[in-house]
């Protein structure tokens, strides 16, 4: 696999222990790429307790040519803010984003130094355009797609 291109892509919309289900289209796109390039996923998922009081989600896992890398999000301090009202709803998730953004900058630079990616490939719904500002830092070309219109993009982009 070391020969092949190797492709970054940062989304939110790629199932995890908590919604397996979730960008399955997305999936089913990277399959292919697979095929030809070495594909290399970033995303955060909501931490899942499981029985034993362990973080149920794999930090990196495998699966059909696919590395994936899950960071967890919603940190506890920040969630304790939001429900005692400290942060109301959009600061909250203004937060959140640049922490996760922050978080998923570093695991980029460091799997970038290890085998370099020529191309980021952002998918948002909420995280994917942090694609970006990774593509810039790591000086290679990206490529954005926007799946949904909320708040924060009508502040951001107008």
């Amino acid at each position: 696999m070391a020969d092949r291109k190797s492709i970054l892509v940062i989304t939110e919309l790629y199932p995890n222990v908590t919604n397996p289900a979730l960008g399955t289209f997305i999936v089913n796109q990277l399959r292919h790429l697979a095929q030809r390039y070495r594909v290399v996923v970033i995303t955060p998922f909501l931490i899942s307790i499981n029985q034993f009081g362990k973080i149920s989600q794999p930090a990196i896992v495998n699966e059909h040519g696919i590395e994936v890398h899950y960071i967890p999000y919603y940190p506890k301090w920040l969630s304790l803010l939001h429900v005692v009202g400290i942060y109301n709803r959009d600061r909250f998730l203004a937060t959140n984003k640049q922490i996760t953004g922050q978080k998923m900058m570093v695991m980029a630079k460091l799997l970038h130094t290890q085998q370099p990616f020529y191309l980021v490939v952002g998918h948002e719904s909420y995280i994917g355009d942090e694609a970006i500002p990774i593509a810039a830092v790591l000086n290679i070309p990206s490529v954005f797609t926007l799946h949904s219109l909320y708040e924060y993009h009508l502040k951001s982009f107008g």
